[in-house]
This record gives C-alpha cells, structure tokens and sequence, in this order.
C-alpha cells in the first residue's frame, strides 16, 4: 500500500494501527521524518531508551528454524536503531545498558540445558557458561555489554555512571510504586 505524501502522521500511525504487516515500515517513515524536523530545526528532539544493549545482540525471538534472531534480523529493532544513530542534530539521545539485556553476540552459541557455551569462529573452545564469565571479568561494561558493532554504532559515546540508590532514594521509589499501584 501507497500513503501520499504530505499526509499528517497520524493518518500514517493509523494505518499501522489497522494493518500489522506494514506497522514496522510506518514506525521507519515516522523515525525518518522525526529526524528530518530535528534537523530542520522545527521540533528538539529527545531519544531515551532503556537496556539499550539489547538492540544489538541476540533477542528472546525465534526465527521459523527455531534458532535465535539477533537484533539486526529485525525490522523494528532496525528502526529504533536508526533513532540512536549520530547523524541527526537538534536534539539529545540517553540510553541506559542493563545487565539483564545481555543475551549474548552474534555468533555466540550457548546449549541451555547443559549450562555450556562455544563460539562459532572457535568451536574447539567449548567450556562451562561460568568459566566463560569470569573469562570476561569486564562481560558488563557498556562497551562489553554493547559489543563493538553496538559501541561503534553509539560513537561518540559519553559514559555517565549511575551509583546505586540511596536508602532514602529507594524508599521514594517504592513508595511512588504503591501509590500508583504498579
């Protein structure tokens, strides 16, 4: 299907809304004209995404073969890697790494119910998921957590490092939590 040019996005939203094979091709139209406008100078624009490292390495998807797809197999991930590339201006782009994200790189096979991992470039090199671990004593850095193609990709990169919350800090959260009864 066609959508004219000069439509309101809305009407575009809409049509994602209402057929979901094209929902990931209108998130994509919409990712470049928010970036146009930001660049423009019409709109200032603010891309905040959590676990970030997630767009970059394999997902909880499995392809019709049943193996895992990774990141960059998938069209809307492809989109909202698009958001947090450097070559747009008017605007700011936060993210956040989470260890939890971390599901492994490309090429990076691991059998889950013998707790054992090997590499595709080395399938000698079979050894316990522990040991691979403390192989990696840096594994949640940002730049291990993102990977080279994730930390190449986010160039020029600023670290902020976030400390744990304070006790008074925690409670606040908490107690925001309870009143909104999540």
């Amino acid at each position: 299907e066609a959508m004219d040019q000069g439509r309101p996005l809305l009407e575009l939203v809409e049509q994602g809304i209402a057929r979901p094979k094209t929902a990931t091709d209108c998130v994509g139209i919409i990712v470049k004209e928010l970036k146009d406008q930001a660049n423009q100078g019409r709109i200032r624009l603010l891309v905040a995404v959590d676990s970030v490292n997630s767009l970059f390495g394999r997902t909880t998807i499995r392809k019709q073969d049943r193996s895992m797809a990774y990141g960059n197999e998938l069209t809307l991930i492809h989109n909202v890697r698009k958001l947090v590339r450097n070559d747009w201006k008017g605007g700011a782009i936060v993210t956040a790494v989470r260890e939890a994200s971390f599901l492994g790189f490309q090429g990076e096979k691991r059998d889950k119910r013998l707790h054992w991992t090997t590499h595709e470039d080395h399938p000698e090199y079979y050894h316990p998921i522990p040991e691979h671990v403390q192989a990696r004593e840096q594994v949640f850095t940002p730049e291990a957590l993102l990977g080279k193609e994730g930390f190449e990709h986010m160039d020029p990169y600023v670290p902020v490092l976030v400390q744990n919350y304070t006790e008074k800090e925690m409670e606040s959260c908490l107690d925001y939590y309870t009143d909104r009864m999540w």
